[in-house]
């Protein structure tokens, strides 16, 4: 059994990766859709399949809390000594390769000091956001594991239902009704919830310890259904807000790429 859980999450970071890399093809695949009218099927197809692909960020925060968050804490010294130094040393040498490619193409001339500034505030190389975003996450890893640990089935669904309400109904009714006019004051909203490092990894926890024997084939189909049905909703509001706006360019058309994002890379 744990073999197969094993392919089932390696399975699911091939999937992750590909999708990762899928979100950065611009025009020529994530937002393709803007190249097609708006009536077309090509439009809506692409669409449907631009809001998809964003699952996969949030699948692989979902992968790490499923797979560390049910475990015994490490000691502190295991924990920052091989967890975290290992994840920054990574994106040290990473990021340096892509620094010397920099300087190779005489976009930036050696200076390791300029070199340490743009990987201390990374307004270089956006891209290993999701890295700097993980060691965020190891070094809170003790604290997570308790909660996760502790809180009751009933407590994560009351957890997961306010996160529900307040970023998935409250922003699309509103815009839906409103078209932007109004929108719910920000300081309501429990900001602290929607962290990459805590809504997704918690998820990934209690999907995959806490009710995986509740998935049936038919309890599967129907979360399929919901799901489908959730993008095409952030599908039209896109569509909405474009034609409110008059503006459809990737900057400004993903406000509602994710907003279900949660039940997308849940239901994978």
């Amino acid at each position: 059994m744990s073999k197969k859980r094993q392919l089932d999450v390696e399975l699911m970071r091939m999937l992750a990766a590909f999708f990762v890399i899928f979100n950065h093809t611009k025009t020529n695949g994530f937002f393709l859709f803007s190249q097609w009218d708006a009536h077309s099927i090509h439009y809506w197809v692409y669409l449907f399949l631009s809001i998809f692909s964003k699952f996969a960020v949030p699948l692989f925060f979902m992968i790490s809390g499923s797979l560390l968050l049910n475990r015994p804490a490490d000691s502190l010294k295991k924990l920052w000594l091989h967890r975290i130094l290992h994840v920054l040393l990574i994106l040290l040498a990473w990021s340096f390769f892509y620094y010397m490619v920099a300087v190779h193409k005489g976009e930036e001339s050696f200076n390791l000091i300029h070199f340490l500034t743009y990987f201390y505030d990374s307004s270089w190389n956006f891209s290993y956001w999701y890295l700097y975003s993980y060691l965020a996450f190891l070094v809170l890893l003790p604290i997570l594991q308790r909660l996760a640990q502790s809180l009751t089935d009933r407590e994560f669904l009351y957890f997961f239902l306010v996160y529900g309400v307040f970023y998935m109904l409250i922003p699309s009714v509103q815009y839906f009704i409103w078209q932007g006019k109004h929108s719910l004051y920000g300081y309501a909203y429990p900001s602290w919830i929607s962290c990459n490092i805590l809504i997704f990894t918690l998820a990934g926890y209690f999907l995959q310890h806490r009710i995986r024997a509740f998935w049936n084939r038919k309890r599967m189909l129907l979360l399929w259904g919901i799901n489908i049905c959730a993008i095409l909703f952030s599908c039209y509001l896109t569509y909405r807000k474009a034609i409110v706006t008059g503006v459809c360019d990737e900057a400004n058309s993903q406000t509602f790429h994710d907003t279900f994002v949660l039940l997308n890379s849940g239901t994978i």
